[in-house]
């Protein structure tokens, strides 16, 4: 609460001067409640405290022990909370907190593009068990009809709650078939046609490689090279849907595995092949299998044949770490800790380490001891 005093003085000239008085504590603070308890037997409550002006070194006590600005997962009961500020100021504030007036909360969201719908709850309690008037305990079920579907839900406090919700348009999902038209060796002249079915016409199309887009928005796909495509077909009420066709007909694909912890010569390279059958490998290291083991960095190239097909690709194998170096650390660079010796650890996968002094220690330090040897490991 603020409060004011004025206090006037009669200057010579007549003039009347005020002056305001703030009192020393002017602050305002009470409870608000973010979140009532699912019910009677429930500790899944939320308060917080609001006020006209907060300090970082402010100290809070609550009537239930905390210190904190706020109290979460608590149950019904009475609340305060004690405030004291840095300039002395103490307040208090006070609250009841009763169970919810609707019981957990429980709503039905339906996914008209997945033809599903969803039992929803005020928090997330992995604990909860669902019961549908289809028969269902599942937080998700499929809808292959209209009409009303009703849900109840009992969380792990024994709260139970129930929502309903009436399903009036269905709309098959959105689905795709394709015939592919394989493509021949090193050339793109393969080809998807596409057939789109379910969902809201018009539909509209992106297709991929992988992850990344190749710029084509039409239905079908044409000239293109063998190997998978992820295709994104969207209709008129948003629904999206993703397939993957594979265009068949020879393809290579070399991945390579960096060496590890420092080590110069454990690396690896592996060529896959598709419509190779009885393929051969020359690798440009003298390798002849799909596989090439105990690589140093550097570039790897392959040479693979099969019916009179012949496809080139390489790859690069780095380091991945650097090599583990370990320093210990003796009492010299910190005089007020006499006998301390520490580990100093950087390299190989990063930390955290685990570490072995001769003496069994495990600690990155020990004091009050001789030199001893140690090793650390990522």
């Amino acid at each position: 609460m603020t409060y004011k005093f004025f206090m006037g003085f009669l200057l010579s000239w007549g003039v009347l001067m005020t002056q305001t008085l703030q009192a020393q504590c002017p602050n305002q603070y009470n409870i608000r409640i973010g979140g009532h308890p699912s019910c009677a037997q429930a500790s899944d409550g939320y308060l917080w405290l609001n006020g006209t002006t907060f300090y970082g070194s402010a100290t809070y006590s609550w009537s239930n022990g905390s210190t904190s600005r706020s109290l979460n997962n608590v149950g019904v009961g009475h609340y305060s909370v004690t405030i004291t500020d840095p300039t002395n100021c103490t307040y208090t504030a006070s609250v009841y907190l009763g169970p919810s007036p609707t019981g957990p909360g429980i709503s039905i969201s339906y996914n008209a593009c997945q033809q599903t719908a969803q039992a929803n709850m005020r928090g997330w309690d992995p604990g909860a068990a669902y019961q549908w008037s289809t028969g269902a305990t599942t937080r998700e079920i499929p809808i292959s009809a209209l009409g009303v579907y009703s849900v109840t839900v009992t969380n792990s406090a024994g709260c139970v709650g129930t929502a309903t919700e009436t399903i009036t348009q269905l709309i098959p999902p959105i689905q795709a078939s394709g015939v592919m038209t394989p493509a021949s060796c090193n050339n793109s002249n393969g080809s998807i046609d596409l057939t789109p079915s379910g969902g809201t016409p018009p539909y509209s199309f992106r297709w991929y490689r992988g992850w990344s887009s190749i710029g084509v928005a039409t239905e079908d796909l044409s000239n293109v090279s063998a190997g998978d495509y992820r295709v994104r077909i969207r209709d008129a009420r948003g629904c999206t849907h993703f397939e993957t066709f594979n265009v068949g007909g020879p393809l290579l694909q070399v991945n390579g595995f960096n060496t590890t912890c420092g080590l110069n010569n454990n690396g690896s390279a592996r060529a896959t092949v598709q419509d190779m059958p009885g393929a051969t490998y020359n690798w440009s290291n003298g390798g002849n299998t799909a596989a090439i083991y105990n690589l140093v960095p550097g570039a790897y190239a392959v040479t693979v044949s099969s019916g009179g097909c012949t496809l080139i690709d390489s790859v690069q194998v780095d380091t991945s770490f650097r090599p583990l170096s370990v320093q210990i650390i003796d009492s010299s660079f910190n005089s007020c800790q006499a006998g301390l010796l520490g580990l100093w650890a950087t390299g190989g996968a990063g930390g955290p380490y685990t570490d072995l002094w001769s003496d069994g220690s495990t600690t990155p330090s020990i004091q009050g001891r001789l030199a001893y040897p140690s090793t650390a490991s990522p």
